[in-house]
């Protein structure tokens, strides 16, 4: 049975087919699996900036251990390590009760949502420690000794299945789950039950390990695992208030090589603001839809925060065309981040038709009117269904790269955004790339930059680049109001009612040609129908306008190579053509695509 969560429920009506496969209701994390992606060597990452840490001290009764603890950040290569030794934290831990004393350490990057664990280097890779009451639980399913009787604390006899290594670990110490690099499972984990870390600094881990090198820290968390899933697996299952707190998963893909309706869950029941604190890190999402949702009875007030998304990368997500399939999507939640991952070729099949491919209602990201102050920044998104983001609640979305999406991006709307935001949305759109569009389907033309809709006064765009859009062959974008490297959108809503705000300052938009007979069809013809459209325009390079007010049709210095895009960037680095390209990122998400690729096109636009 399919979760409910998976579907946008407010932006169109669900059959009762489908109503009848959603039923199930809590908190959703839902994977659905379609294609496969051959792995390339990537490009070097580059280092960003490093902070000096702060030290934070909670501690009410303490006891000092006696172990030393080893912190290990590595990528998901065996070729690049960084150890950081810190001294552990004192505690006293029962079931019942804990209380802790800890330092930050030595190295970490406030440009990475830190909530969970004890920082991050300078590359994202968060830092994580075992502490000093925890325990390794292992898992193995290729030795002989395995089998789930064994209380896995032994990696020669470790656990056969994931569910059971999960169900061994203690709720409330923060033990490690410890997975054996390069193994598979294709039945995944199933219903397994609740299990909380000590602490969002001290969390339950469940990541890798050498069979070689078991007990040694730097050899952990280095290389993937894969497992697979049916439609009835779930990550984890809860529909009362014990919920599972701080929690990091991490180096795992999710993976079924059938085009099956395949799915695993997370599920979760709360009431009030919960915190989750789960982070998960060098996760592959292929063939996936990934769905996150509080059901709690309040459906204003109860919603979830807490939730990281980091190096994962979200591909293929494809259900039959009845049913709605997203990358990413997720409602009643708060202060959810999304960094440094990526999306592509979510939503569709093998061909944009009407009957297994592209529509209006699936999308790389699909953020509910409901999911409030949504940070999404350094991703990169392309050939979506139809929104490479849809951030209906509002939020941040920074220096990202967005890639022939038929809509790249939405922030504001939703049918029933007067419930959810009466006063509208708030919106930061900064430094992000906009590379081309496409049609939905040939019935469908589209051919959008950034859209906004109901968005409030506070509303600001700047340092975004829209560039070279590339019209299907035999779409009718040239002559609608379909086609705007910019657009003001009140539909489906009553304007007069409700406003549209938008300071949009120093942007380029360059080769995106949305002019008919001198009229500008995203902005103009709209504005014209209402005063309540209130768009501010300083400074802006707009190379299809009539040079007005501040903002210009050509800087005063020529670019030096406008026409980059995401083929020639593969091309600068030796990785084939642009598909090539996509499936290393996919692959390959600890690398810092956006920032690279960002900084490539800026180049040609002369900005450094």
């Amino acid at each position: 049975m399919l979760d409910r969560t998976l579907y946008p429920r407010l932006d169109h009506k669900v059959s009762s087919s489908l109503a009848k496969k959603v039923a199930i209701s809590a908190m959703s994390l839902a994977i659905a699996f379609s294609v496969t992606s051959d792995v390339f060597a990537a490009k070097p990452s580059k280092t960003l900036r490093t902070t000096t840490p702060t030290t934070t001290t909670t501690t009410t009764t303490t006891t000092s251990p006696t172990d030393t603890t080893t912190t290990t950040v590595t990528t998901d290569t065996t070729t690049s390590t960084t150890t950081t030794t810190t001294t552990p934290p004192t505690t006293t831990t029962s079931d019942s009760s804990t209380t802790t004393s800890t330092t930050s350490p030595t190295t970490t990057d406030t440009a990475y949502d830190n909530r969970v664990g004890l920082g991050s280097d300078s590359n994202g890779i968060p830092i994580l420690e075992k502490h000093s009451n925890a325990r390794y639980i292992y898992w193995n399913p290729t030795l002989a000794n395995a089998n789930d009787s064994n209380p896995g604390t032994d990696p020669n006899f470790p656990k056969l299945t994931p569910a059971g290594a999960w169900n061994a670990l203690r709720n409330g110490y923060g033990d490690w789950l410890l997975m054996a690099q390069g193994a598979s499972w294709p039945e995944g984990f199933g219903y397994i039950a609740n299990r909380s870390g000590l602490s969002a600094q001290y969390p339950i881990v469940v990541t890798t390990y050498d069979p070689g090198d078991p007990s040694n820290p730097t050899s952990m968390r280095k290389g993937i695992v894969t497992l697979g899933t049916d439609a009835t697996q779930r990550l984890l299952a809860s529909t009362s208030a014990q919920l599972s707190l701080n929690v990091v998963i991490e180096n795992i893909a999710f993976s079924n090589a059938g085009f099956k309706n395949t799915s695993v869950f997370l599920n979760e029941y709360g009431s009030g603001l919960v915190s989750l604190n789960w982070l998960f890190h060098n996760v592959r999402f292929k063939y996936t839809q990934v769905s996150l949702a509080s059901t709690g009875a309040d459906k204003v007030n109860d919603v979830l925060t807490g939730v990281i998304f980091r190096h994962c990368s979200f591909s293929y997500a494809w259900l039959p065309s009845t049913e709605h399939a997203q990358g990413l999507y997720y409602e009643r939640t708060k202060d959810i981040t999304v960094e440094d991952s990526i999306f592509y070729h979510n939503g569709w099949l093998n061909s944009r038709d009407e009957t297994n491919g592209a529509d209006i209602y699936k999308h790389n990201l699909y953020i509910h009117t409901s999911a409030h102050n949504t940070m999404f920044r350094r991703n990169v998104s392309g050939w979506a269904s139809s929104h490479g983001i849809q951030m209906r609640g509002g939020g941040t979305i920074s220096d990202n790269v967005f890639a022939s999406n038929p809509i790249n991006i939405l922030i504001g709307g939703g049918t029933n955004y007067y419930i959810d935001n009466p006063n509208g949305v708030s919106g930061t759109l900064t430094n992000n790339i906009v590379l081309g569009s496409s049609d939905i389907n040939t019935k469908l033309p589209r051919g959008r930059g950034i859209d906004f809709s109901n968005t409030d006064a506070t509303t600001i765009a700047s340092g975004n680049i829209v560039a070279n859009i590339v019209p299907s062959s035999g779409n009718t974008m040239l002559t609608t109001y379909n086609r705007a490297s910019l657009m003001l959108d009140a539909s489906p809503f009553d304007i007069s009612t409700y406003p549209i705000y938008v300071t949009w300052n120093n942007n380029i938009e360059w080769n995106w040609n949305n002019t008919v007979n001198g009229v500008d069809l995203g902005i103009d013809k709209l504005i014209a129908s209402s005063p309540n459209y209130h768009l501010t325009r300083n400074n802006n390079i707009i190379h299809y306008s009539t040079p007005f007010g501040t903002n210009l049709q050509q800087p005063a210095t020529p670019f030096p190579d406008p026409s980059r895009d995401i083929g020639t960037y593969a091309a600068s680095i030796g990785a084939g053509n642009e598909a090539d390209l996509w499936a290393m990122m996919i692959d390959n998400p600890s690398k810092p695509w956006s920032k690279d690729i960002s900084t490539y096109i800026r180049a040609g636009f002369n900005i450094y």
